[in-house]
């Protein structure tokens, strides 16, 4: 009847417990639900990589250049069944120091 009984109150204080360890939907879901526009980079910077076991596994673009004669930034690397992102586009005129 002792065993029984302290099993049972166990039971119940370790019950409120368990489910502190249970991970919310929506936090597995962050990921998921990315904005792929976010891994382009900016002007004058490289894309980001592409994200695993998301809607974004495609690299991001790479910036175009920022400055006269800038080169644009890589595109970033694919995750795994993704493609690598575009290069940005080199900006226009020529760089001279004066």
């Amino acid at each position: 009847m002792r065993l029984r009984t302290a099993i049972i109150i166990l039971s119940v204080l370790s019950f409120p417990f368990s489910l502190l360890h249970a991970e919310p939907e929506s936090k597995n879901n962050d990921v998921k639900n990315i904005d792929c526009t976010t891994l382009d980079g900016k002007p004058g910077q490289n894309g980001k990589d592409g994200i695993p076991d998301s809607h974004c596994k495609d690299g991001g673009k790479g910036g175009d250049g920022k400055y006269p004669g800038q080169a644009g930034g890589h595109g970033g690397n694919g995750a795994d069944g993704g493609n690598g992102g575009d290069g940005g586009n080199g900006a226009d005129g020529d760089y001279t120091k004066s």
